[in-house]
């Protein structure tokens, strides 16, 4: 069947043949499929791999649908661009800044081609001064990437479909025994882009395991050259702050055996406490409310034994 204006390819869903009856980008056409023409660069062989029939040029075609065009007609319509949305399964945070956002994309069924993701990451650790703590603190800028085929999320393998769990996880532990006593912020923004089958070459730096943070993912630190803008922009931040009362108890209750304090007084589990970054009055009150909740302390061997004596 000859091509017509407007017409598109089978792989990619673009442009084939314009409003004027030119070829957006070299083509073949399909003898044994109806209407089925490829661009090259999608298809890359020389049989189509549906039908097994042996390609025509199309370019031929075109010339003479040019020729016969008599009118101006309608614009050429490109598809429009897939843009991902998202479904999230955990969204939930903590006081000592932790976080555990898990989620999965959602494609159109026709989609075939990657979400790319920029990841912008900030997580900050403050003394009390505000002043941040270095060693704690966590920026990181990265890309991750997910085949789509036929609307189906894959593994990187591009053929395994990612069923039965997440397709992202932003997430921290809470970290107890380095932010105890501090506070601080964190954000995380996902810049999100789509990329056709037929642009899947900038991609090519992407491998799996290659970001700590992106886990297993197909991901990178180089920029990949994807043309636009992102076609959405998902974020979650929070503030956390690990110097209040109620953490300071958990932490008594934590540490505790079976109601049991490893301090041995009131007064050294205070120490300890502000020791962590607790101002004295938090610290005080938390014992004190570790004590009226029936907490008790350890026993030192000495006064054990005087008691026995």
């Amino acid at each position: 069947m000859p091509l017509t204006v407007n017409s598109t390819c089978g792989t990619c869903g673009y442009g084939i043949v314009n409003n004027a009856g030119a070829l957006y980008q070299p083509a073949v056409a399909c003898p044994g499929c109806t209407d089925v023409y490829f661009h090259r660069a999608c298809q890359g062989a020389t049989a189509c791999s549906t039908c097994g029939s042996q390609f025509i040029d199309a370019a031929t075609e075109a010339t003479v649908l040019a020729q016969t065009i008599t009118q101006t007609p309608a614009p050429a319509q490109q598809p429009a661009a897939v843009v991902p949305t998202t479904t999230d399964l955990v969204d939930t945070r903590n006081d000592l800044g932790g976080f555990d956002r898990r989620f999965v994309w959602n494609c159109p069924a026709t989609a075939n081609g990657y979400i790319v993701q920029q990841i912008v990451r900030v997580e900050r650790v403050l003394d009390n001064g505000d002043a941040e703590i270095a060693g704690l603190t966590h920026r990181d800028t990265y890309w991750e990437a997910w085949p789509v085929r036929g609307g189906v999320v894959m593994f990187p393998d591009g053929t395994t479909p990612m069923t039965g769990a997440s397709h992202d996880a932003w997430c921290r532990d809470e970290n107890r025994d380095e932010r105890a006593g501090k506070h601080g912020d964190w954000s995380i923004t996902g810049n999100v882009y789509w990329c056709d089958v037929s642009a899947a070459g900038v991609l090519s730096h992407f491998a799996a395991n290659s970001v700590d943070s992106a886990s297993g993912l197909l991901a990178t630190r180089t920029a990949p050259a994807i043309g636009g803008g992102a076609v959405l922009t998902h974020s979650r931040q929070g503030n956390w702050d690990g110097r209040t009362r109620a953490v300071a108890l958990a932490l008594l209750n934590a540490d505790s055996d079976n109601g049991v304090m490893t301090a041995t007084s009131r007064e050294k589990a205070i120490t300890e406490l502000t020791e962590n970054g607790f101002s004295n009055d938090v610290a005080a009150n938390a014992v004190d409310d570790y004590i009226a909740g029936g907490g008790e302390f350890t026993v030192e061997e000495s006064d054990s034994d005087s008691e026995n004596s």
